[in-house]
């Protein structure tokens, strides 16, 4: 099992590149009682790419979340993929997560993993490489998706999937314009409400059922409040819808940057300026980026 480290006198990040490109930690320092592990740390020594825990931080590309029925409608044709066990019938969190990515760069502040990818899951080959730098208490993660086919263009989209720890967290604290209905399948049904005003979501509303919310129109900031202070998440200008999931009684919540709504690839009824669904011409990238800064009490 590789480990790669990225530390300063303000944090210390860990990366299990072989797992899917995840960040298996992120703490940051303090005097005692004043530390904060900010991510759910990913302590198993093994890795099944269908069954991954729930912990750490992993890349979503070429899509977040579900694809309806694991059919992908594009440029006249349906494309068939593979279902995700856990999602049956549909698929999850598309591919990037499930591969073992390689090192192609590290110094003192920086780390850089890429990944190719040819096969079923996807219908075009594709490249995918994560740049995370870190500073005096932040960390920055930048998301490049490129189109390897040379002649067809693909629909494109991705985000971060961070498990954030739930131990003394008080609020979360965001503004967007709008929210979508989602089904019993977690799957949107192409109605929202706009929303005025900003939103405050807390681990407490899960005392009962989990919640997921699905919003769109984000400003790309969230405020999360801790015991010990301050956790800002800032996503790029490409990252703005936001997944919201808080199971109930698990020990983290869900705060995923992503940049499109779930299912919006099988939605092509959809104006993408709602969707938030892409186009990569033959050879182009997108790129997507998350920083997570820290400011003790």
């Amino acid at each position: 099992m590789d480990t790669r480290i990225l530390e300063n006198a303000s944090l210390r990040a860990e990366f299990l590149p072989e797992f899917g490109g995840r960040m298996a930690r992120l703490l940051f320092k303090g005097p005692p009682g004043c530390q904060r592990e900010v991510l759910q740390p990913y302590v198993q020594t093994s890795f099944d790419a269908l069954a991954w825990p729930k912990c750490g931080m992993y890349p979503l590309a070429p899509y977040s979340n579900r694809i309806r029925d694991a059919r992908l409608p594009f440029a006249g044709q349906v494309h068939v993929l593979p279902p995700h066990p856990a999602a049956l019938p549909h698929t999850l969190h598309g591919c990037a997560h499930t591969l073992a990515w390689r090192v192609s760069a590290q110094d003192p502040r920086l780390l850089e993993m890429d990944v190719h990818y040819t096969g079923p899951h996807w219908p075009w080959p594709l490249h995918c490489r994560q740049r995370v730098v870190i500073g005096e208490g932040w960390l920055e993660c930048t998301l490049e998706v490129r189109n390897l086919d040379a002649t067809r263009s693909m629909p494109v989209g991705g985000g971060l999937h961070p498990f954030l720890s739930a131990d003394g967290l008080r609020e979360m604290r965001f503004v967007a314009g709008r929210r979508w209905q989602h089904d019993a399948q977690c799957l949107p049904d192409g109605l929202s409400t706009p929303l005025q005003g900003g939103q405050c979501w807390s681990p407490s509303m899960a005392d009962e059922a989990e919640q997921l919310g699905y919003f769109s129109q984000w400003d790309g900031q969230m405020q999360l409040q801790y015991d010990q202070g301050i956790l800002q998440l800032s996503a790029s200008q490409g990252l703005s819808h936001l997944v919201m999931f808080i199971p109930r009684g698990a020990p983290y919540v869900c705060v995923e940057p992503v940049s499109h709504l779930a299912n919006a690839f099988a939605m092509p009824q959809l104006d993408p300026r709602d969707s938030g669904v892409a186009l990569a011409a033959p050879g182009q990238s997108v790129h997507y980026s998350m920083r997570l800064a820290w400011q003790p009490n």
